[in-house]
């Protein structure tokens, strides 16, 4: 969102906030984790108006393995910093990273990215002043830019649910990250009470944003539809063949045949038939090619746009040279390609706010020595 000239903060501007991010980005978001989690609405909505036929609802779960493969691809190989002047600085970075898991940390951004197209991480100091960051829930957390070319951060919101013990009512809380401070509130009836407004030092909202591409889209947000059609298409598969287990049974000219007598052949396993008689099932016939090629164009369109390559085809199997692997490998290649080029801006904000505390320490430690 963007705010010209920010206003001064008050209970409607936060509620719009809210209701904007619930409307335009919370539905999206939800979807987005659902598909990744392999609970597909498309299929698993899916009804029939006959109770009785079979409704097979099989999930394919393609969101998963685009993400978790792009991830492992692109960040495999944690990120390595180096410096040729600064060994102190180098040196007091690398503790703040092993304090914080950064590696681990990394790798949870670059997947979130991943599926929701964006990510956003909070850095901070604890009650320690230690140095802290985490990463902000996407169902929680807006942002807004200033209308300028370079679209930097002007305001951060998050709002989030508590139960209050005391009252036996969930509460909604909400957080307002400025330049120079932290704005809490609490919503109290139809307006927001603020309990406190804390400074920070980080000379900007202490906010990382990571975007995905461009476009902020997942990496199988356009794929979708194709993911849905596999997972039906699967399905009514499925109930083809359970729908042929259940076949029907056809009796000819023996027409005094009751279901009293159905129900004895089918302990005994004979039928009795008389002349010109027959027993039989009825038989549907299945374009399995048809089918088959239909399946098979959506598994390969499905890879075709996302650009993960399908790592369990025999091909890859083969005695490949390396120059036809790195051909296959081309598209994901493109895509790691941009991912990092996006991360690592998102990377030097989060060094640029750490650089700003510890500029500050650094400055307390001087003053301390000089005996101030």
């Amino acid at each position: 969102m963007n705010l010209y000239n920010l206003p001064a903060i008050t209970d409607q501007m936060i509620k719009d906030l809210i209701e904007e991010h619930k409307l335009t980005k919370l539905p999206r978001y939800q979807k987005l984790m659902r598909y990744y989690k392999a609970k597909h609405d498309a299929i698993l909505e899916r009804t029939v108006d006959d109770p009785a036929q079979p409704n097979n609802k099989l999930v394919n779960d393609y969101p998963g393995y685009i993400v978790d493969t792009i991830q492992g691809y692109f960040i495999g190989i944690p990120a390595q910093y180096t410096t040729q002047t600064n060994e102190r600085f180098l040196k007091d970075l690398q503790n703040v990273f092993d304090s914080n898991n950064e590696t681990d940390h990394n790798a949870e951004i670059a997947k979130y990215m991943g599926i929701y197209g964006e990510a956003f991480e909070l850095v901070y100091l604890n009650e320690k002043s230690e140095l802290r960051f985490v990463r902000l829930k996407n169902e929680e957390t807006m942002l807004v830019f200033e209308p300028s070319l370079q679209r930097s951060i002007q305001m951060a919101l998050r709002y989030y649910t508590l139960f209050d013990t005391a009252t036996k009512k969930d509460v909604t809380k909400v957080e307002l990250y400025h330049a120079d401070r932290v704005d809490y509130y609490t919503q109290e009836n139809e307006g927001f009470r603020l309990d406190a407004s804390i400074p920070h030092y980080f000379g900007k909202v202490p906010i990382v944003y990571y975007n995905n591409n461009d476009e902020c889209t997942g990496d199988f947000e356009k794929v979708i539809t194709l993911i849905d059609d596999y997972d039906k298409r699967l399905s009514d598969n499925s109930n083809e063949l359970e729908y042929l287990r259940n076949s029907y049974l056809k009796i000819k000219n023996i027409s005094g045949t009751t279901s009293e007598d159905i129900w004895e052949t089918k302990k005994s396993g004979a039928f009795f038939v008389d002349d010109y008689g027959d027993v039989g099932f009825v038989e549907k016939n299945i374009n399995d090619a048809y089918t088959e090629h239909h399946m098979e164009r959506l598994d390969a369109n499905i890879h075709k746009f996302s650009k993960v390559p399908d790592l369990s085809d025999e091909s890859f199997a083969g005695n490949l040279s390396g120059v036809a692997i790195k051909y296959k490998l081309w598209p994901i290649e493109q895509i790691a390609a941009c991912k990092e080029r996006k991360f690592k801006t998102g990377l030097k904000r989060r060094l640029r706010l750490i650089a700003e505390i510890f500029k500050i320490q650094d400055s307390r430690q001087k003053l301390q020595l000089e005996g101030y």
